[in-house]
């Protein structure tokens, strides 16, 4: 690489960070919204309050089922700054600036700067990857060792260099520490594919002498490879069985662990359950409208790796082809149709548009196809819109109006604007229209989930006023109820937000007797349904209940004491 080509990619990475930065880091301090999140954020406060960083609890106590790398980041910023909603989300959304930089990296070895920008670009304003940035769990981790891996397969694969080889180890140990077995399975996958498509296709890329230059080298650098999985991606697995013994091996090997084959209880069979699709179309937006171009170049780039010469470009196409291939079919072994696990089909899926959207502007194609489908899409958007403006909702469904209205308008002028430049013949301008308008899209829903957030869920300001009460004897309960709400039963999804607010475990309640029990304790602080506090004022003489925090949805924080300690 001379002088001028070094400056290009120091400009490039810097273009990728400020991007990330721009999109990301002003909204660090959301607040928690899912409970996932929050079981995360119970288990790192665990660990830093234990001093246990090998032993992963939940804050109940119990152990936890996944290892602890998804742990550790979060520990490690609450040891160093403290509990707040910025030190949760930091490390995650530094990981996916990260998973930016990786997919340029890695798309530089194939194909153009151009390209490889414009697909950072997709890849960050992509719906599924903006929310799995913003809510912390295991996906973003898990991608971004999937990204380091996969980028330096791309390099061994060009330059059969010992250190691509030792990182793409590191990485699929790293994946390994994060979400046990399960993670291997799409690396493995790919790079299976890679080989028996380059062997069908009669070349030598993967022979033994191409890669290492004899077998000797090869088994030297896969011993130190095996080597740097065990100790990275293994010690903790066997620190913990030695220390734990049956328990250990019960909740990692158990059937616990193969519970996402299972297919869920009670849920009808439908072409919604049988394929991702649907998910798909809407983990793209807004870059859905160029969905069936990406998918017609990644065909053609199967069929190109079997007819044109070789390039890098087709070898390129043949790698993100596979890769999204295998990242999109792998998860349908699971029962379950969870969006998040289409995640890592977006980095490959982002360089095939980017790809084909540039090849239309080189060749001054026309973006026939997604005008139209912007149209639909404008047309669809502007329907729920309507829907949202005019129609009447209840009491507890309203404030989410406020929330997501703001978005769904930004996202309308988007493809509208998008849809407009291409029918326009302005496809250049069209582009830069879906990006700064997804940005902007994104930023609106963030602030009004920063500011808003607060009028549809109770659980920070309770959280938080529970933790400004709390004495050393004070009591933390939840008073479950049996009725359904319109979004389920209340429970455990709650329950948890809560205590990642509160700082401190949370049990449940279930009739006035453990009630009359807790506060003879002493003073508790409990969240209940208002219907329910106005039953146990007639329910439970002798106990003080006094009303702290009431919220629109019908919840209400409730100090609890016996009527003699009150007085």
């Amino acid at each position: 690489m001379n002088g001028n080509s070094r400056k290009t990619a120091a400009a490039d990475m810097l273009l990728v960070l400020a991007f990330g930065a721009i999109m990301y880091l002003p909204w660090l301090n959301l607040p928690v919204t899912d409970a996932d999140t929050a079981y995360y954020t119970g288990a790192a406060r665990g660990v830093v309050n234990s001093g246990d960083w090998m032993t992963i609890r939940g804050s109940g106590g119990d152990l936890l089922d996944k290892p602890p790398l998804s742990i550790w980041p979060i520990a490690l910023s609450y040891r160093l700054w403290g509990e707040s909603d910025w030190s949760t989300r930091l490390w995650q959304v530094a990981l996916s600036i990260g998973i930016l930089v990786l997919t340029y990296l890695s798309g530089r070895r194939f194909f153009a700067r151009e390209q490889c920008l414009l697909a950072t670009l997709i890849l960050g304003t992509s719906l599924l990857f903006a929310y799995c940035t913003m809510v912390v769990q295991q996906d973003i981790l898990n991608l971004f060792t999937y990204a380091l891996f996969f980028y330096a397969f791309a390099l061994f694969w060009q330059t059969h260099s010992a250190a691509a080889y030792y990182l793409a180890w590191l990485a699929l140990s790293l994946s390994f520490m994060n979400r046990w077995h399960i993670a291997l399975v799409i690396p493995a996958g790919v790079v299976l594919a890679c080989v028996i498509a380059v062997r069908m296709l009669g070349r030598d890329d993967f022979r033994i002498a191409t890669l290492f230059g004899s077998w000797r080298s090869a088994l030297w650098r896969t011993s130190f490879g095996l080597a740097i999985f065990a100790v990275v991606g293994g010690t903790w697995y066997v620190y913990e069985y030695l220390h734990l013994g049956r328990p250990f091996l019960d909740l990692f090997f158990g059937r616990r662990n193969l519970a996402f084959l299972q297919a869920p209880g009670g849920r009808p069979l439908s072409w919604l359950s049988v394929t991702y699709l649907p998910q798909l179309l809407l983990a793209t937006v807004p870059w859905v409208v160029f969905l069936p171009d990406a998918v017609a170049t990644g065909i053609d780039g199967l069929r190109s790796a079997r007819r044109a010469r070789r390039t890098r470009e087709v070898d390129g196409l043949l790698f993100s082809s596979l890769w999204c291939l295998v990242a999109f079919f792998v998860p349908h072994v699971s029962a379950w149709r969870v969006i998040r696990y289409l995640l890592p089909v977006l980095p490959p899926l982002s360089m095939l548009t980017a790809v084909s959207v540039t090849r239309k502007l080189q060749e001054g194609k026309r973006f026939a196809v997604s005008a139209a489908l912007g149209a639909v899409i404008t047309a669809v958007f502007v329907a729920i819109d309507a829907y949202l403006l005019f129609e009447s909702l209840d009491a507890t469904m309203r404030p989410y109006r406020g929330l997501v209205l703001p978005f769904l308008l930004m996202s309308t002028v988007a493809f509208a604007a998008f849809t407009v430049a291409a029918l326009w013949r302005r496809e250049r301008l069209a582009i830069v229209a879906m990006v700064i308008l997804a940005v902007a899209s994104y930023s609106t829903l963030f602030a009004s989930v920063s500011y808003k957030w607060d009028q549809v869920s109770p659980w920070r300001s309770f959280g938080l006023a529970t933790r400004a009460m709390l004495q050393p004897d004070t009591q933390l309960a939840w008073y479950r109820t049996s009725g359904m709400l319109p979004y389920g039963v209340p429970g455990e999804a709650e329950r948890v937000v809560y205590e990642h607010y509160a700082g401190r475990s949370v049990p449940f309640l279930g009739d006035p007797s453990e009630l009359r029990d807790l506060v003879a304790q002493g003073p508790a602080l409990i969240v209940m349904r208002d219907e329910t506090l106005l039953s146990l004022l007639d329910t439970c003489p002798g106990i003080d209940l006094k009303k702290i925090q009431t919220h629109s949805t019908g919840w209400v924080l409730v100090l609890a004491n016996s009527e003699a300690r009150s007085r």
